[in-house]
């Protein structure tokens, strides 16, 4: 496992649209999409991927179409942020269901809620983070 972490945006591909590079979310999106150590504990693969989903939508150019049609409406406080991202998760699965893999999808959902969950520290933040780890340590 790498100790690089970067802010620079990712790139996705989904279906017909290309590459698609990712811009800075809402602020309030960042924070919300954001995991304590107790909730990262206790989530699994699924909440991951709903937090990745809200995160996609979230930081998807204004100027490109989204992948299925209707897009969702934004995210906005009050809505519980795994509702949502389960919502857009399956909207994309299902307008999607063969021509993304869900590998594809998983992949993108998961860079975009890396990128999103970074977008609110500056760069000196996120360079002193690389290698820190609440976990035991190895002997």
């Amino acid at each position: 496992m790498s100790d690089e972490i970067s802010r620079a945006p990712p790139v996705v591909e989904l279906d017909r649209h290309g590459p698609v590079t990712l811009v800075e979310p809402p602020s309030l999106l960042s924070l919300a999409v954001g995991r304590t150590g107790d909730e990262a504990a206790a989530e699994g693969y699924a909440e991951l991927l709903c937090r990745g989903a809200a995160s996609l939508r979230g930081c998807w150019p204004p100027k490109r179409s989204w992948p299925v049609k209707p897009p969702p409406r934004a995210w906005r406080p009050g809505v519980p942020i795994l509702v949502y991202g389960a919502d857009v998760w399956e909207d994309l699965r299902r307008g999607t269901r063969g021509s993304v893999p869900f590998r594809q999808l998983s992949d993108a959902v998961i860079a975009a809620y890396n990128f999103a969950t970074l977008a609110m520290l500056t760069e000196e933040e996120v360079q002193s983070a690389v290698g820190f780890s609440e976990g035991p340590e190895e002997e």
